[in-house]
């Protein structure tokens, strides 16, 4: 036998012969792959990702809404966004912290700037005005109310405001229907103008004292009535007050939008800052827009409700949700706070402003 036959009887030799495997039969083989570690854990939660897209996505809107708000002065449109601030920081308040939870930082840096810059225009009405001094002076409360133009309620709506015993009342959105309950309360408000219309701009204005000059006033590009009316005070050395009553239309296009600003700008530019001056009512309008800025500056006046929290007053969104501040009280400084709170909604979708003040005694 030559070399290479021995070699290769010795390969041979050294394989152990195959056993056949019957059909049918499946072999299951367990390979590990040492650098494959820990398989399982490479594989992400999917709950927890879906969870973070939705707080991540709730957050992004947030942020996206407030730069649209920068754009107000440009577009009706961004104008709209400017009304949801309280929104959006209830929307970014749990979105910075589960995404924190997540260690998305730089997403939760982005949103903590936002944040803060919402926050900073809500805080005065936590921690400035409120009360101011009024010493040997009769206060006098003023009721501002939308009530609705699909409020039929009108007995239990005027007891509502009836009981808090205003000296002034002010209602929007008042059809014919109200007429005769208003006058089963000349006993009490004998002093009444009421425009009533079968639409929205219907107004209405109740008073237990007798006032020296009214006038209607249809401002606006679109005519819409409000109520100028000025009443004697009853010192000599108080100044007269002086209350125009308002209602806007809604800023639902570029038209509506052009005429509320002008009925606005309008008015504060009527105000004699020699009276104590007060312009109330639902303004479709809410602080967090540069409008409102501009009244306030053109007209001399303060946010009367400065110092009461944020106070919403109209609740298109669930009540949790933060609601709108479009119903408001503005003064100028010669009327003193004593108090400020909102009422019942009493069948409508606004509540109705309840405001304690008084006509600053010149020295």
């Amino acid at each position: 036998m030559d070399a290479s036959c021995g070699a290769k009887s010795a390969f041979t030799s050294s394989v152990e012969p195959t056993a056949k495997v019957p059909r049918n039969t499946h072999i299951t083989t367990n390979i590990v792959f040492p650098y494959v570690r820990n398989v399982n854990k490479s594989v992400p939660k999917s709950r927890p990702n879906h969870f973070v897209r939705l707080i991540k996505a709730a957050g992004l809107i947030a942020m996206a809404g407030t730069v649209l708000a920068l754009l107000a002065d440009f577009h009706w449109i961004a104008d709209i966004f400017c009304h949801f601030k309280v929104q959006y920081v209830l929307l970014l308040i749990p979105a910075i912290i589960f995404l924190g939870w997540y260690k998305r930082w730089k997403m939760v840096g982005l949103m903590l700037g936002v944040l803060v810059y919402n926050t900073w225009g809500l805080l005065p009405y936590w921690f400035s005005g409120a009360t101011t001094p009024i010493n040997n002076v009769d206060t006098m409360r003023l009721i501002s109310f939308n009530v609705s133009r699909t409020n039929t309620d009108f007995q239990g709506t005027i007891d509502r405001f009836v009981a808090e015993n205003p000296d002034f009342i002010f209602l929007m959105e008042v059809h014919t229907e109200w007429n005769l309950y208003f006058d089963n309360l000349r006993s009490v408000y004998p002093h009444q103008h009421v425009v009533s219309h079968d639409s929205y701009t219907g107004v209405a204005f109740l008073s237990k004292h007798a006032w020296s000059e009214i006038e209607v006033l249809n401002l606006g590009a679109i005519p819409n009535p409000s109520i100028d009316v000025t009443f004697p005070t009853n010192s000599d050395s108080s100044v007269p007050l002086r209350i125009i009553a308002t209602h806007p239309v809604p800023p639902f296009g570029a038209e509506l939008t052009q005429s509320r600003e002008k009925q606005l700008t309008d008015i504060v530019r009527r105000l004699n800052n020699e009276q104590a001056n007060l312009v109330v009512g639902d303004f479709n309008l809410t602080p967090w827009s540069p409008s409102f800025s501009r009244i306030l500056v053109a007209g001399q006046l303060t946010d009367a409700t400065l110092g009461y929290g944020i106070s919403p007053t109209l609740a298109p969104l669930p009540t949790w949700f933060g609601g709108l501040k479009v119903d408001h009280i503005l003064r100028n400084e010669k009327i003193g706070i004593r108090n400020f709170r909102l009422g019942s909604n009493a069948g409508s979708d606004h509540h109705m402003l309840i405001f304690d003040f008084a006509v600053h005694v010149e020295n």
